[in-house]
């Protein structure tokens, strides 16, 4: 199912502490106040609505989300965690290994990628353009049926022209019987001055 479940109570919470009205946060994050309103309702929204409210509230994504009732604990976090060593190594096929024949994934700016012979495709066509390099160490964090993986800095290096930058990223995913079934990643990056 996509979406998460925002824990409401502590958004709300998070935002008076800071003295922030709906309007502000609003406009701090880049989502509309009546979006607000519905996360400080608890109402599903989609992981890039809950990773900007929560950069822009100072916390880690997974702070926002409510925890379900069905909980991924420990195996899913293992399942990511391979996931994230297979990703450094640029190892697709250990990649595609951890994701079900029908997982999703979705990045930004561009359609769903649907499948694994999909998600063969674009992890290809990522280690082809780019080197990824892990600089800091990440955050794991399993609430409920969801992990998020939370980078720390990652250098990517492009293939073509050895152009270097900065990125920092969330991964969310949701993973069942060991397989992600749906993995949603955002990036920021900063180009790096020589």
């Amino acid at each position: 199912m996509r979406g998460i479940d925002p824990d409401g109570e502590r958004a709300r919470a998070l935002r008076r502490e800071q003295g922030l009205t709906q309007e502000a946060l609003a406009t701090r994050s880049g989502v509309d106040a009546r979006t607000v309103r519905n996360v400080e309702r608890g109402n599903r929204v989609d992981a890039e609505t809950l990773r900007r409210l929560a950069s822009a509230l100072g916390v880690n994504a997974s702070g926002l989300a409510r925890p379900s009732e069905q909980d991924g604990g420990e195996p899913a976090a293992g399942v990511i965690r391979g996931w994230e060593d297979a990703f450094f190594d640029a190892d697709v096929d250990r990649l595609v290994a951890c994701y079900r024949g029908d997982a999703v994934m979705l990045l930004p700016s561009s359609p769903a990628i649907e499948g694994s012979a999909a998600i063969r495709g674009a992890f290809e066509a990522a280690f082809e353009a780019y080197r990824f390099e892990r600089l800091t160490r990440s955050v794991l964090n399993v609430v409920g049926a969801k992990v998020f993986l939370e980078s720390g800095r990652v250098c990517m290096t492009s293939r073509a022209d050895r152009t270097t930058t900065d990125a920092v990223a969330v991964h969310i995913f949701d993973v069942d019987n060991g397989m992600i079934i749906e993995h949603a990643g955002f990036y920021d990056t900063l180009q790096l001055v020589p």
